[in-house]
């Protein structure tokens, strides 16, 4: 049997630096920031396609293993949008000096909130048997969602890119910034029983 990768279907974001290095073309602050956001987001993608692809095949005395490993990925996307709109989207704002920027990224978040909702308590309702483990049910509820959420992850790379038209020099500090709080992050999950940190 061929080797099944996880770069689908939802196919992982490229990264600004190494389309720039591709083209010949020097990368700048906010592509280096872009392509570091891209790297956090293609751990969700990319474990996102790893639930979907192995969800129909998990033996019966797999699913409790499996079923953690959902909610892992499931908290990780939790808390990283959870922390973009309460720390990193506030730092970029209180920067530029202009309410709302980011916006159109906190809506985004909405747009799929009920359907990984639904996903969440699929999942949940199979971890504590309350429901019968449906792997079919998993990749349907993922339809419901994926393809918003991963537009969404694949959006917000051009918007960090799009920050330099505010110059380097108002935004010099933003990713030393943006690196004390993914500390912070990390700190915080490292001590959350099975959840590892994103870093921002």
């Amino acid at each position: 049997m061929a080797p099944v990768y996880a770069d689908h279907p939802f196919t992982p974001i490229p990264t600004p630096v190494l389309a720039n290095r591709q083209n010949g073309v020097a990368s700048d602050m906010f592509d280096q920031l872009a392509s570091e956001m891209a790297l956090v987001h293609n751990m969700l993608v990319l474990g996102l396609n790893a639930i979907y692809l192995q969800a129909p095949h998990i033996k019966p005395a797999d699913e409790k293993g499996f079923l953690d490993l959902i909610r892992i990925w499931y908290d990780m996307l939790h808390h990283h949008h959870s922390d973009e709109e309460t720390s990193f989207f506030p730092i970029v704002e209180d920067m530029v000096g202009e309410k709302g920027i980011m916006d159109a990224n906190v809506v985004q978040h909405h747009a799929f909130h009920e359907p990984l909702h639904a996903f969440h308590a699929c999942f949940e309702a199979f971890a504590t048997g309350e429901e019968k483990y449906d792997g079919n049910r998993l990749v349907e509820l993922i339809d419901a969602f994926g393809p918003v959420l991963v537009q969404h992850l694949a959006d917000e790379i051009p918007t960090l890119q799009g920050l330099k038209k505010y110059g380097a020099d108002k935004m010099a500090e933003l990713p030393k910034r943006f690196e004390e709080q993914g500390e912070k992050t990390m700190v915080r999950d490292a001590a959350q029983q099975d959840a590892p940190g994103l870093g921002c």
